[in-house]
């Protein structure tokens, strides 16, 4: 449907009981007595639509102002889905500085006793990402032999 297309429907009598049976269970509307006729006014922006029911038509004063709402609602999406980029990006950033990290201090290692500093590192850093584990096992496979060495296990007690 384009954006622009303006629909304005008109109900009453069982096809607004209908329209609310099916509405109600997802949002909550009251009942409305006999004979109510609602008139649908929709204004479209371009990542959505606002729909008003009224019992009288709008005037148009009053679809003006609607009008104007969505354009605000417009820019209000737009900021929303910028800052939900932003923050991805921030978290992806952060993830990239944590395994830097790893990486650094791994090209830092003089001997194999400094893999367990090496893996404290990398307990801290999944910790300070937010996922806090309490353990953390390093398994290693052997590729001669197909076996699996559990040498390192790191319990952490988090603060």
């Amino acid at each position: 449907m384009e954006t622009s297309e303006r629909i304005f429907p008109r109900f009453g009598g069982e096809d607004i009981k209908a329209y609310y049976d099916v509405m109600n269970p997802q949002i909550g509307y009251p009942d409305y007595p006999e004979g109510v006729t609602q008139y649908g006014n929709n204004f479209p922006f371009k990542e959505g639509f606002v729909f008003a029911w009224t019992e009288n038509k709008l005037s148009e004063e009053e679809l003006q102002i609607f009008r104007r709402f969505t354009s605000v609602l417009s820019l209000t999406y737009r900021r929303y889905m910028d800052l939900k980029e932003a923050e991805a990006q921030a978290r992806e950033a952060k993830i990239e500085a944590s395994l830097e990290k790893v990486r650094s201090k791994t090209m830092a290692m003089q001997s194999s006793d400094e893999l367990a500093d090496t893996a404290a590192v990398v307990f801290s850093t999944i910790n300070n990402l937010g996922i806090e584990p309490n353990r953390i096992y390093i398994t290693i496979i052997k590729d001669e032999t197909d076996c699996a060495s559990f040498g390192l296990q790191m319990k952490m007690e988090l603060k």
